[in-house]
């Protein structure tokens, strides 16, 4: 019997011993993927395009046969329950429908006269229209660092290169990608421009003009900067400069909506359980994405941008101030698009196509302009989940109206196989969180992944490409195209695509790869369920066995104490990991609740610290066995590393 029991300690020794050294190797892989070289970018290099496109958009009832079937159908399929749409041309408008429901309950139709909309970050383009104006007016100087304009608080001087104004327009300010702050559906919780702005400074993970980065947190100190220089409140100065010239008596940036346009605003909805769910209003950083506005609006908007700022017999903006806006500035190679001062390029169709998407929690929009054509697209929708439809509706109305000759057929290199290993792997975005909780996001498919095919393709999410110049990838059935490029540092590769020409991605080592991450975890959550559920059950098997529930009351006092530990801290982070879960689904954040589970992983770090104390007061004291005893430590080492784990996650302390 003593044998029987002594192989069964030899047991549990190795198998903590095991886990325990599993875990040791998984933080410490964790913790070798901190690093953020310097990079640079290809010369110019010129590109194959499609034939020029022939113009068929000539029948306005031609177009809404064919508006109305693609928006009836994408409804359906993507349960939204509204949407509207318009398109100018040649300076007029050319067509505006609504489709569904504003307010489902209510039975209100979508009007695209008067139905208001929430249209996210299509906001953009009125903060950098308005930043422009003062640009031209000699009150703004695009090479000035950003802190000359600020009166309350400066940008952290992380890098020797100063964040222009410049940079804010082009997304290369070199910020990290962060939604604390961004957005909420508690009033009390919406802060003006600039305490947003002075609260919520995010890091700079890379110097200016890297890459172009997309961030809301540099259009929101855009946003500010015109307040601080115009001395007027960024929305009035918006209303003022642009609303009123345009006739947009329907567009706003003020949160709530006034009267009587919040009689008229379309609700957004999300779809749950078989039914559509009215979501609240959503108050949000204001320049970055706070615009309500009508199709109709949007249309005076867009055409006066494709006129080059003229509206009528009045100038908005200067035309060179308009040219400068649509044309590009920046990008990472000529080949992809790039992007114009606040505008993106979206070209495609061998057409010169820039403009805006737009996403809340409950809205979508897209505002498109086909400058060469002067022909200007506009869609919203009012449902979660919206934003593909958007662009889906985009790309069909091009291949209609704009059509190109299919793009020719690729022989891939015979040689590639050679090197397709190269560019195998996980890629993080550069356009994400760096230093707050929001990091551990990344578990949740921020990553993507890159595999060869045997038929001498890559697969890329959504798509395949075959290599046609070194390092350059085109799609097998398009123009859309990729461009892989290695850092200076000669051991990180970047990935940049065509279609998100603000976020880049970069490879990361296979420590830093998902399944490596959700492994490692997966180790931990053995090591919990291990001391949650062991312990107290084999406290149960040794009553049964006639031992009696403890082996002494100071191995009863650690084992106690552990348990409370690893009770506490799972709680903490899988109630964190579980709200995060809701917030991708559509929930608006509430960041006491975010505040309530960091603390209780806090509370845990701390019921650790105190177990690891009794723990090593037990080998001095050498109160119960031997193998006990190195179950004991073997835990508490183990709920170490995976508290620094979490240290490396953003997830000890309030990072937020």
């Amino acid at each position: 019997m003593k044998k029987q029991q002594a192989k069964k300690h030899d047991f549990r020794i190795v198998s903590w011993f095991l886990l325990g050294a599993l875990c040791v190797f998984v933080v410490v892989s964790v913790f070798k993927a901190v690093n953020h070289p310097e990079r640079d970018y290809p010369s110019p290099v010129e590109t194959d395009q499609p034939e020029t496109a022939v113009d068929r958009l000539t029948d306005p009832r031609e177009l809404e046969t064919f508006i109305d079937g693609v928006v009836a159908s994408q409804l359906q399929a993507n349960r939204i329950p509204g949407a509207v749409v318009s398109v100018v041309k040649s300076g007029m408008p050319f067509f505006m429908k609504g489709y569904g429901y504003a307010d489902v309950e209510k039975r209100t139709k979508v009007s695209p006269d008067t139905t208001v909309f929430r249209a996210g970050s299509v906001s953009k383009l009125f903060t950098w229209t308005a930043l422009m104006s003062l640009v031209e007016q000699g009150k703004v100087n695009l090479k000035e660092d950003v802190n000359h304009y600020l009166k309350d608080f400066r940008i952290p001087a992380t890098y020797p290169q100063a964040i222009t104004v410049e940079d804010l327009l082009l997304h290369t300010a070199g910020f990290e990608d962060s939604g604390i702050g961004l957005i909420t559906s508690d009033p009390n919780d919406a802060l003006p421009i600039g305490a947003y702005c002075e609260r919520y400074v995010p890091a700079r993970v890379m110097p200016p003009r890297t890459y172009p980065v997309y961030s809301n947190y540099g259009t929101a100190l855009a946003g500010l900067i015109v307040q601080q220089v115009s001395g007027m409140p960024f929305e009035k100065y918006v209303e003022e400069q642009i609303c009123k010239p345009l006739s947009m008596e329907r567009t706003t940036f003020a949160q709530p909506l006034p009267e009587p346009l919040a009689g008229s605003a379309a609700r957004g909805y999300v779809w749950n359980k078989g039914a559509y769910a009215a979501g609240p209003f959503e108050y949000i950083a204001a320049p970055a994405g706070a615009v309500s506005t009508t199709a109709a609006d949007m249309a005076k908007f867009m055409i006066m941008h494709l006129q080059n700022g003229r509206a009528g017999d009045r100038w908005i903006i200067k035309e060179k101030t308009a040219l400068d806006m649509h044309r590009r500035q920046f990008g990472v190679d000529e080949r992809l698009n790039g992007v114009c001062y606040g505008f993106i390029q979206m070209n495609r169709n061998n057409l010169q196509v820039i403009g805006q998407d737009g996403a809340t929690k409950f809205f979508s929009a897209f505002c498109i302009l086909l400058a060469d054509k002067g022909v200007g697209f506009f869609v919203a929708y009012n449902g979660a989940g919206s934003v593909s439809a958007a662009y889906d509706l985009f790309n069909l109305f091009c291949d209609r109206y704009y059509p190109v000759p299919p793009a020719p057929a690729v022989t891939p290199p015979s040689d590639f196989a050679k090197h397709a290993d190269t560019y195998e792997g996980y890629y993080l975005p550069l356009r994400r969180p760096y230093s707050t909780f929001e990091k551990i996001g990344i578990l949740f498919g921020s990553q993507i992944k890159v595999s060869a095919r045997p038929d001498g393709t890559l697969y890329l999410p959504d798509a395949r490409v075959v290599e046609v110049s070194p390092n350059y990838f085109r799609k097998v059935d398009g123009y859309s195209a990729g461009i892989f490029k290695t850092a200076k540092d000669g051991k990180r590769l970047m990935l940049f695509m065509d279609a998100v020409p603000v976020n880049g991605f970069e490879k990361v080592e296979w420590y830093d790869a998902a399944p490596f991450i959700r492994l490692s975890l997966l180790s931990f959550m053995l090591v919990f369920a291990c001391v949650i559920i062991g312990y107290p059950a084999g406290a149960v098997a040794r009553f049964l066995r006639g031992d009696g529930l403890l082996v002494s009351r100071w191995s009863a006092i650690v084992r106690v104490s552990l348990w409370l530990a690893a009770a506490v801290l799972l709680y903490g982070f899988l109630g964190l990991i579980g709200y995060i879960v809701m917030l991708t689904q559509g929930a608006l954040p509430d960041y006491a609740v975010v505040r309530l589970f960091l603390t209780g992983i806090l509370a845990g770090v701390g019921l650790l610290a105190v177990s690891a104390a009794l723990v090593a007061a037990n080998w001095a004291k050498g109160a119960g066995t031997l193998a006990g005893r190195i179950r004991d430590a073997a835990a508490v080492a183990a709920m170490v590393l995976f508290a620094l784990w979490l240290h490396s996650w953003n997830l000890i302390g309030y990072r937020m």
